[in-house]
């Protein structure tokens, strides 16, 4: 089976190298210093007790390569739109294409069945390019519960947590053949997967910590830790929690515990810092869309009041438009 990862940053790497280490007919397309590293000396993969080098092929052109068995998708959510002509022409017939993306995805109400079946997500896909490129029977959906960093080029940490899990699902609720053979293979890679009936579900219950977690780390820079130990008005974030909850309950989501139960979990990621914090650090765009965006239009859609959604999507605007890191240029400091 020919596996392709689409999109060799932290996640990507981290995927890529378990399944090459297992002997898996993996390809990494990557590209930047990051890529050309793991090209030339392997990938350094790091925990707090281990370290080693694994050797991975790695292509800068998904072109150079054939039609593909699966194809994991790790690029950001902000980037399927422009990347979705190359993934679709590495996917035959029978091919999976499997999103490892956070926040709600472009697919989302695609084989949904509710009120908005068929529904497109505008602040995901804006013209509806995803949709038509990336025709729904290939796609399986994933929520990716794992803290991976690149350290230096070619070289990533990630925490080994009991509960890192890469979460498979159909879009059609169905625990089908071809969803339990990717489900085999990628615990043959070394990589802990479990297939589910309801991978929306499992979405929601992830984006429900990112959606205050992310924009308040990107906001202040704070790890996530940090922000549970250190804030003082952690009823923020169980504010920016309960308004996603009421948007994903009208939709049919159910949530299982409190938002406090989210916190204390977080508070565990010693050092970690959120995606999104990692982007703004970089001056990178960051993936509000997806991890905001999106549950504020489906808000809207059912008009729903949403302050402390509404007032963080502006402020991390303003920071994507206004911040510049130390060392990028015409350098900004948060105050």
């Amino acid at each position: 089976m020919k596996l392709t990862i689409f999109g060799a940053g932290a996640i990507g790497s981290e995927f890529g190298g378990h399944l090459a280490a297992s002997g898996a007919d993996v390809t990494l397309i990557g590209r930047g210093p990051h890529a050309e590293a793991m090209a030339e000396r392997g990938l350094v993969m790091a925990t707090a007790e281990s370290r080693r080098t694994v050797a991975v092929r790695v292509v800068t052109d998904a072109a150079a390569l054939p039609k593909q068995d699966v194809v994991i998708v790790c690029v950001k959510a902000h980037a399927v739109e422009r990347a979705a002509e190359q993934i679709a022409a590495l996917l035959h017939e029978e091919s999976l294409a499997v999103f490892a993306l956070n926040g709600l995805p472009w697919w989302y109400f695609q084989n949904h069945g509710g009120r908005f079946d068929g529904a497109i997500l505008r602040s995901l896909d804006p013209e509806g390019h995803i949709t038509r490129t990336l025709p729904a029977k290939h796609v399986i959906g994933t929520a990716v519960y794992q803290a991976t960093t690149i350290t230096a080029p070619g070289e990533i940490h990630y925490l080994d947590l009991p509960y890192n899990t890469m979460y498979l699902g159909e879009l059609d609720r169905s625990l089908s053949p071809r969803l339990q053979k990717l489900e085999a293979m990628l615990k043959e890679g070394g990589i802990r997967t479990h297939a589910l009936e309801d991978i929306r579900a499992k979405i929601w219950d992830k984006l429900w910590g990112n959606i205050a977690f992310n924009p308040v780390t990107a906001l202040t820079h704070a790890t996530m830790d940090a922000v549970v130990q250190s804030y003082d008005d952690t009823d923020l974030m169980e504010a920016i929690m309960n308004e996603a909850r009421t948007v994903g309950e009208k939709i049919g989501v159910t949530f299982v515990g409190r938002p406090w139960n989210k916190l204390e979990t977080s508070a565990r990621l010693v050092g970690h810092k959120t995606s999104m914090l990692q982007d703004i650090d970089a001056g990178r765009p960051t993936e509000i869309e997806a991890i905001v965006g999106a549950v504020r239009e489906i808000g809207k859609w059912l008009e729903v009041e949403m302050p402390h959604l509404n007032g963080l999507y502006s402020l991390i605007r303003l920071k994507e438009r206004f911040y510049r890191p130390a060392g990028s240029g015409n350098e900004t400091r948060p105050s």
